[in-house]
């Protein structure tokens, strides 16, 4: 044989010896030493190994007191599972006990021979803390202990506080059998603490929280309170503890709590109580109640009900007069302090007393007030009696109680008293009138009831519509009546209407009458004409009238002199009154004869003889101007027409000179004249005689000037009468007077201007760096008029690049439109093509402002308002017959010849010596 059947065979060899020498034995499934803590479950399985030969091994598990396990339902330890397969075999431990530790045999028959298996089971203590709390609460200040014990010696406990230390026996902490004991424990004391519970093979920690619970403590008491029934009412109550406490609110006397419903609101979180409507069954005391799981704390309050006064009975009266009367006034409320009756200023209280009467008198008036309190309904009765009634005693009655923090209450009672007809204290007993008037005799009576009113003459009653007589009467108040009789006088009856008439008036208490005289009215009497001035024209005259206390007042004076010539003047009421009578020739006497007249006719005249004087020059002007002007080179001069003197002004002379003036003003606040800067100026053409303004030009600003107006008629020239005024500075205008304000018209016009020059500053601004604005829209519509050949040609003129009067020209445009070289500069031209200067330019403006200065009906000519040096001659002709156009004729500025210096303006000169 070769070597591969060799080995071969050999290996056959092998595999039979072995198959033949393997055996079925009986092994334990997993660890065969077990350890299990107490209470834990096991599975023991055992199972045989080798060839299945298809016998039974009859498989059985013993314990370790050689017990048999069976399958035993009731078993609460250890049974079998049921077997599925006779080769392995299963007990199920269960709950397993420290008892329950040992050898478990597995034993089984194979091949006819019994063999076992062995599991050894170790069983350690378990630890169980079902019984251990792990949130413990304690109040503050007890001994407390922290439980954590174990009922077996196989335990050990250890302990850490809240800190995490260990406690040992140097820890104030004390460990005990039940736990860790912590006397008198605090909030500090509160938190985490650990409790190990150890055994000989294991450990467990428990996290023990701790609570500290503190009793509450009231911080803020409930107060009494006073409230008055219907109102609201608010008590509070704080405490502080741990937890957060509660609150209950009681009313004493009673067990239930108060609970929060419609009539009160209670807030146990904050601890408010409100009644929302009080009444009188609230009154009481009320505990408030703050607890929390470690105890209660208790304060009460005491709440007053106020009931408010009110008055309950309150009746109108009327009583007689002569007779007594009682008012009787019931009030309810507590408290009540007082009740007290007034009658507008007048209060009554118990005993006699003087009152006022309606009439002026003193009236004795006996009053008593009496009162009666009825505790038991909160209530009181005042009576107050007045005796002796007299008709002033009649009025409203006020019953006024006083609650003091409850309030105030009043009543109103009014008491009619019954007299018969008075007649008020007023009444006239007579009235006067005159031929072609109707006489008015005014009759007014009191009564209660209301009185009727009737008139009579020598007895006999005057019928409605009687005769010349007409009356009327009417109500004026509940108790009033006024009856008028009217009489028509002319001068047939005067004898029979002017004498005594009797008014009678009558009601249920009786008749009463007044006789009312119809006298016949004196005229005004004249008492004093004095002259106080008498000129070629003019006299004037100081009249005097005497007061009339039987007839009408007088209501002017009058004065008739020549054929048919009469001037009336109003009286003045307050002194003498100032006739002044004009247009009368010169050198002539006249008889002026003076009336003082009113409604009832003229007085007596008064004559008066004067002549008036002879032609003279005119009396003086004054000067009625500003001491102010509100320009700084222009002053509106302004003058009354003075009186003529009898013969016509012609003109006025009007010369003024620069002055420096004293620092103190006159008594009437105005300049005085210190000495002369200048000489004098005058002014030509002169003013005709109508004239009363004139526009001064050319003045110096911040300067002072003194100016004299006089008038000249045939026979001369009038007084000169001095007066000094200050021009405006520059920059500053009549605002720099001390003694006087800015005019609101030179406000607006620098608010104007101010905006002006705003405007144009923002506006150029947006031009040149944004293209935008009033300047850009412009220069746009004026580059697309026209056509482009024309646009081409036209001078260029960019807003900055302008200045005094010239424009840049001959330069070259960019795409903007700017000019951005060759620039060169022309003068403007005026409208006749020549060129315009600036001090032309302000001429102009001059003359328009000297337009609007002057009036219409006397505008100035401005254009003649240059002085003259005194010293040259001015022509002083009288004014020419025909009328003159007053407005000046334009003036037009020319330009220089050969030199660019601008224009001078005139300026008056010092004359010569």
């Amino acid at each position: 044989m070769d070597n591969f059947t060799c080995i071969f065979l050999i290996q056959g060899f092998l595999l039979l010896f072995v198959s033949n020498c393997q055996c079925q034995e009986i092994f334990i499934d997993g660890q065969t030493d077990r350890q299990v803590e107490g209470t834990a479950n096991a599975l023991l399985t055992c199972k045989t190994t080798g060839p299945d030969d298809g016998q039974d091994p009859d498989l059985k598990w013993f314990n370790p007191s050689d017990g048999e396990i069976i399958a035993d339902p009731t078993n609460r330890h250890m049974r079998l599972l049921p077997q599925a397969v006779p080769t392995t075999l299963q007990a199920q431990l269960e709950n397993i006990t420290k008892d329950m530790a040992g050898v478990y045999r597995c034993k089984g028959f194979i091949g006819g021979e019994e063999k076992e298996a062995t599991v050894t089971l170790t069983v350690s203590t378990p630890i169980i803390t079902t019984g251990i709390k792990t949130y413990q609460t304690f109040t503050q200040g007890e001994n407390a202990v922290v439980n954590c014990s174990m009922n077996s010696p196989d335990f050990m406990i250890s302990w850490y506080d809240n800190n995490g230390k260990v406690v040992d026996s140097s820890s104030d902490l004390k460990q005990t059998s039940q736990g860790l004991k912590i006397d008198n424990i605090t909030t500090a004391d509160g938190g985490v603490y650990t409790c190990m519970i150890l055994t000989s093979t294991t450990f467990k920690k428990i996290y023990i929280t701790v609570f500290v619970k503190v009793p509450p403590v009231i911080t803020q008491s409930p107060s009494r309170q006073e409230t008055i029934t219907g109102t609201s009412m608010r008590m509070e109550c704080r405490a502080t503890g741990i937890p957060e406490p509660k609150y209950q609110w009681f009313k004493f006397g009673q067990t239930n709590a108060l609970v929060d419903g419609d009539r009160f609101s209670i807030d146990e979180v904050v601890g408010t109580f409100i009644i929302n409507e009080v009444i009188i069954d609230d009154e009481g005391i009320y505990r408030c109640e703050a607890f929390n799981d470690a105890g209660r704390v208790t304060n009460e309050a005491e709440l007053d009900v106020l009931i408010p006064p009110s008055v309950r009975e309150l009746f109108n009266q009327s009583a007689n007069e002569g007779t007594s009367v009682k008012l009787r006034c019931l009030v309810s409320g507590d408290p009540l302090n007082s009740i007290t009756w007034r009658k507008g200023d007048i209060s009554f209280s118990s005993g006699n007393q003087d009152v006022e009467g309606n009439s002026g008198d003193m009236v004795s008036v006996k009053t008593s007030v009496q009162e009666t309190d009825f505790a038991e309904r909160n209530e009181r009765q005042s009576e107050l009696t007045i005796n002796n009634l007299v008709p002033e005693d009649a009025g409203m009655y006020e019953c006024h109680a006083d609650g003091g923090k409850s309030g105030t209450a009043e009543g109103e009672s009014f008491l009619t008293v019954r007299y018969q007809p008075v007649f008020a204290k007023d009444q006239k007993e007579h009235n006067y009138t005159w031929a072609g008037q109707t006489g008015v005799l005014r009759c007014v009576t009191h009564g209660e009831p209301l009185p009727s009113i009737r008139w009579f003459r020598d007895d006999v009653m005057i019928q409605q519509g009687q005769s010349y007589f007409d009356q009327t009467d009417r109500q004026l108040d509940a108790i009033t009546r006024e009856g008028l009789l009217m009489i028509r006088v002319d001068f047939g009856n005067e004898n029979e209407v002017y004498t005594s008439y009797t008014c009678e008036a009558t009601n249920d208490m009786g008749v009463s009458y007044k006789n009312i005289s119809l006298l016949k009215s004196s005229v005004p009497v004249l008492n004093k004409v004095s002259q106080l001035e008498l000129t070629p024209t003019t006299a004037r005259f100081s009249v005097q009238v005497a007061s009339v206390t039987n007839g009408p007042p007088p209501t002017d004076v009058v004065v008739e002199y020549g054929t048919g010539n009469v001037t009336e003047v109003d009286l003045d009421r307050n002194g003498p009154t100032i006739v002044e009578i004009e247009n009368l020739k010169v050198s002539t006497a006249y008889t002026f004869h003076f009336y003082a007249k009113s409604e009832a006719g003229r007085s007596l005249a008064e004559p008066v003889s004067v002549t008036t004087l002879a032609m003279r020059k005119p009396y003086p002007a004054e000067i009625m101007s500003k001491t102010f002007s509100d320009q700084s080179t222009k002053y509106l001069l302004q003058w009354s027409l003075p009186k003529t003197g009898g013969a016509p002004i012609l003109n006025f002379n009007i010369r003024y000179r620069q002055v420096s003036v004293l620092d103190e003003k006159t008594v009437d606040n105005k300049y005085q004249r210190n000495q002369p800067v200048t000489g004098w100026f005058e002014v030509a053409p002169k003013p005709r005689g109508g004239s009363s303004t004139k526009l001064l030009e050319d003045l110096n600003p911040s300067s002072y000037y003194e100016v004299e107006v006089t008038a000249v008629n045939l026979k001369g020239t009038s007084e000169p009468r001095a007066f000094i005024f200050r021009m405006s500075n520059e920059m500053a205008q009549s605002a720099l007077e001390e003694d006087i304000g800015l005019p609101i018209g030179i406000i607006i016009l620098i608010v104007v201007v101010v905006f002006i020059i705003l405007f144009v500053i923002v506006d150029v601004t947006c031009y040149f760096r944004n293209k935008c604005g009033v300047i850009m829209c412009l220069k746009e519509r004026v580059g697309h008029a026209g056509s482009a050949d024309t646009r081409s040609k036209e001078p260029i003129m960019e807003s900055g690049e302008s200045e005094k009067g010239t424009l840049p020209i001959g330069g070259v445009q960019n795409k903007d439109g700017h000019l951005v070289e060759d620039e060169k500069k022309v003068p403007l031209l005026d409208s006749e093509g020549g060129a315009k200067d600036e001090v032309e330019e302000e001429n102009e403006v001059a003359a328009k402002e000297a337009e609007e200065i002057e009036p219409e009906d006397k505008q100035p000519d401005v254009a003649d308002t240059k002085p003259i040096a005194e010293g040259e001659e001015a022509k002083d002709e009288p004014a020419p017959a025909q009328e003159v156009d007053p407005t000046p004729p334009p003036q037009v500025a020319t330009t220089p010849p050969a030199s660019d210096a601008p224009a001078q303006l005139p300026v008056a000169t010092e004359p010569s010596a």
